[in-house]
């Protein structure tokens, strides 16, 4: 084989692994846009910290109510 075959023959493959090469960053290009609107749509769907405590404070406060009034039915049952 002479070196003229040779450099065609790398050649063909320098452009091969270009085209993949090419084609690989297209589709990455594509999934980090796609996971980059995921997120966008992340912040419309859910609510943040500062806007949960409000409801959060007052879940708890019916919760410990909750259970504060068990725990005096209870004591009401054995102290009778």
């Amino acid at each position: 084989m002479s070196v003229d075959e040779r450099i065609a023959i790398v050649e063909t493959e320098v452009k091969n692994l270009k085209t993949v090469v090419e084609t690989g960053f297209g589709e990455m290009k594509a999934d980090l846009l796609g996971i980059s609107n995921k997120f966008d749509t992340l912040d419309k769907k859910y609510v943040s910290k500062n806007e949960f405590a409000p409801v959060r404070m007052i879940v708890y406060t019916i919760v410990g109510a909750a259970g504060m009034a068990v725990l005096g039915g209870l004591i009401a049952l054995v102290v009778k």
